[in-house]
């Protein structure tokens, strides 16, 4: 007797192929507004770019080897005729279908980082680094800027309480 009722009938290939459909971790607004278009200088947005994409290439790469070192393990446990090896072959084939539709909006992701790094020029380290002083500038200034409204939006309000 199972507790839970058949979730074969809710969840469909369709429903499961939606996940897929769906999956992006982050959209192309985020990626440019928030990720890289929160860099001062191009510079800066050129490297958080590619390092976006240096990040998304290895976790890439390693879920590949993962998921093909699973398929060996799902073969060995199935080839014992064992029922709790063939439960945990079960298991590991979810897993599997998991990562699969990480994977699909990982590589959106990273189409979407691949097509935003050719807005930039191909900067190097040394003009990366002869940017930083220009760079950290900008920020620093943005960020005084944005302090200095936080403190009078509290003054504003304090003076409102007094009164």
């Amino acid at each position: 007797m199972s507790l839970l009722p058949d979730l074969t009938k809710y969840f469909t290939p369709e429903i499961v192929a939606t996940f897929a459909e769906i999956h992006q971790p982050r959209s192309r607004f985020q990626l440019e507004k928030f990720v890289i278009g929160s860099q001062d200088t191009d510079e800066m947005r050129y490297y958080q770019c590619v390092t976006e994409i240096q990040a998304l290439y290895y976790t890439i790469k390693q879920v590949t080897l993962e998921l093909e070192k699973t398929r060996i393990e799902i073969q060995r446990l199935r080839a014992t005729g064992d029922e709790i090896d063939e439960i945990e072959a079960q298991i590991k084939e979810l897993g599997i279908e998991q990562t699969q539709v990480v994977g699909v909006g990982a590589f959106r992701e990273l189409e979407i980082l691949l097509d935003i790094k050719k807005s930039y020029p191909e900067y190097t380290r040394k003009e990366i680094e002869a940017d930083q002083s220009n760079y950290w500038s900008k920020r620093l200034d943005r960020q005084n800027i944005s302090a200095n409204q936080q403190a009078i939006e509290q003054t504003k309000t304090k003076l409102k309480e007094i009164k």
